[in-house]
């Protein structure tokens, strides 16, 4: 039986040096990829649909460009699933006081939200797997953070179809694949501060480890905010999913998206 995957994403302006358009264009692309992916399988007994989350000027700008979001509120989520009220206005619980997650909390809690958006997607009876993707992620690493250069001479439209089926072979063989190199097996949280084995670009999780990953992410992040030591959300699913997870490098990620 062919596993359903759900595509998501989130689209939001939460970093204050980047314009609405980094966000949005490279998304526009996602869809109509997949939306000529959809108009193929529409005789399939598969699905993969397009989960887009957004709020507040992105969310309207998207709305007037014909595209429907969920409602999304990345600040409640931190609150409420991840100590938020403690770390959303004190820089003390980062480990770099002067680092981007530190001066603009919000962006924290945005990558945070990526696993509130998975844990909530698998929750549906439909769906066996949900694949998180940046909706930025060839302008931020493709392209040195330059949209005008993305649009200029860099812009590759997404391959949906082969997307799933490579992302769907690999969770054949993991619950969990993660994008970025290989997490040391006795990686610990007193390590995080130098060890970054993984890029937030891409996570997908399989249905039957939904629970088991959310509480291990919540754990995880717990720690860290006892301990003062937050940093980016790939140091808590590395922690989180160490013994678990399918690393991919990003190049194979960006193949299969972009080929």
């Amino acid at each position: 039986m062919t596993m359903n995957i759900a595509l998501t994403t989130i689209c939001v302006k939460a970093r204050s040096d980047r314009a609405p358009m980094y966000y949005v264009r490279p998304l526009l692309d996602i869809i109509e990829s997949h939306v000529e992916y959809t108009r193929q399988q529409s005789e399939s007994l598969t699905s993969t649909p397009l989960m887009i989350w957004s709020y507040g000027y992105i969310k309207n700008l998207l709305k007037s460009l014909g595209v429907n979001t969920l409602d999304f509120n990345p600040e409640l989520i931190g609150r409420q699933c991840f100590e938020g009220d403690r770390w959303l206005h004190d820089k003390g619980f980062f480990i770099s006081p002067n680092a981007i997650e530190a001066r603009e909390p919000l962006l924290y809690a945005v990558w945070l939200a990526k696993a509130y958006v998975i844990h909530t997607l698998l929750s549906r009876e439909d769906i066996d797997a949900a694949v998180w993707l940046d909706c930025a992620y060839r302008v931020s690493y493709r392209h040195n953070h330059n949209i005008d250069e993305y649009i200029r001479y860099g812009k590759r439209m997404p391959n949906i179809a082969r997307f799933v089926d490579t992302v769907r072979a690999w969770l054949k063989s993991s619950p969990v694949v993660l994008a970025g190199s290989r997490i040391p097996p006795d990686i610990r949280i007193d390590d995080i501060a130098c060890v970054r084995p993984l890029a937030g670009c891409f996570i997908a999780v399989r249905k039957d480890y939904r629970d088991e990953v959310w509480n291990s992410l919540l754990k995880i992040h717990h720690e860290l905010v006892h301990r003062k030591q937050l940093s980016t959300d790939e140091a808590m699913w590395a922690l989180a999913c160490k013994t678990t997870a399918l690393v991919r490098n990003v190049d194979e990620w960006d193949i299969a998206l972009y080929g």
